[in-house]
């Protein structure tokens, strides 16, 4: 039986007529990496602040490792929502050292977040010196100074070069590997896909979609992509037995499971086609996230 260490039931917060999210029913797991997914606006943030306690919902509850949320959480909760609150004229050490004895923590706990996050050859360095990746960094070292059970990141990523996005990512896993879960924002869709063991989308402030990365994967399309010169002469050969076949690009697209290659290849040969390429091609999570979005904007619409 799984355990479920963040819950929320029916979570609504409404701002004048409006609400910025509904009815959501959340439920992660611990050990996870859970990706939440969703368009700008769409709720992520509201979301994310009434798991941190930094907002009380209109009607619903949050449950924090099997209890409704309490200040008492706050020791097993880490948090880097938005930008990091940072000195600038203070060094990293003295940040973290302004941090831990608001906590009432030991100064030795300073050091073994700043190994953790990889800023302790730079812990003398003032902050407003430090690149974003590396504000980043130290904003996630203080969220881990109270050996915290959770950790939440609101777009951890944001503004970041592809080697600090990088580098983020091998510090969510290995933050994972030490028996921390973790919940995090993203847009960017490619690398969530790298991290994340379980998902979460919302959209227009409703959760359209909860499970793991695989299940969501598995509910995309399978098709087969293939290039010959003699494009006419195949298409009106496969047509009749692929009726949803698409030309585009100089390819054929049709939509099949990857067994069907074999015939199909077969069927070119007999008829003297010449193939110059054939792949099987599975959705990947930015075409089914969109496709979830879209439909919800169709809804609207509708």
């Amino acid at each position: 039986m799984m355990n479920v260490i963040v819950q929320t039931v029916n979570l609504t917060k409404r701002y004048k007529k409006q609400n910025a999210i509904e009815n959501v029913n959340l439920a992660i797991e611990d050990g996870a990496i859970y990706g939440l997914l969703g368009p700008n606006g769409a709720g992520k943030s509201t979301l994310l602040k009434h798991l941190a306690g930094l907002l009380r919902p209109t009607q619903g509850q949050v449950f924090l490792f099997g209890e409704p949320w309490q200040r008492k959480h706050l020791w097993q909760l880490g948090t880097l929502i938005e930008m990091p609150s940072l000195y600038g004229h203070l060094t990293a050490y003295e940040n973290l050292a302004v941090h831990a004895h608001l906590l009432g923590l030991k100064k030795s706990r300073i050091s073994e977040v700043l190994e953790q996050v990889e800023l302790r050859d730079v812990e003398k360095k003032r902050v407003s010196a430090f690149s974003l990746g590396m504000k980043q960094r130290l904003g996630i070292a203080s969220a881990l100074l109270s050996h915290p059970r959770l950790l939440i990141l609101d777009e951890p990523t944001n503004g970041l070069d592809p080697a600090g996005i990088r580098e983020m990512r091998e510090m969510i896993q290995q933050f994972s590997r030490q028996g921390i879960t973790v919940v995090v924002s993203s847009h960017i869709l490619a690398e969530v896909a790298q991290i994340v063991t379980h998902l979460g989308i919302i959209s227009k402030g409703h959760l359209r979609y909860q499970g793991t990365l695989k299940e969501f994967i598995a509910h995309g399309r399978q098709r087969i992509e293939l290039e010959t010169p003699q494009m006419r002469q195949a298409e009106l050969l496969l047509r009749p037995h692929f009726p949803q076949l698409v030309v585009q690009d100089n390819k054929l697209l049709i939509p099949a499971p990857s067994e069907a290659a074999a015939s199909i290849v077969t069927a070119l040969t007999q008829h003297n086609i010449t193939l110059t390429h054939i792949d099987s091609v599975q959705d990947d999570l930015e075409t089914l996230f969109l496709r979830l979005v879209e439909s919800d904007k169709e809804r609207v619409v509708a």
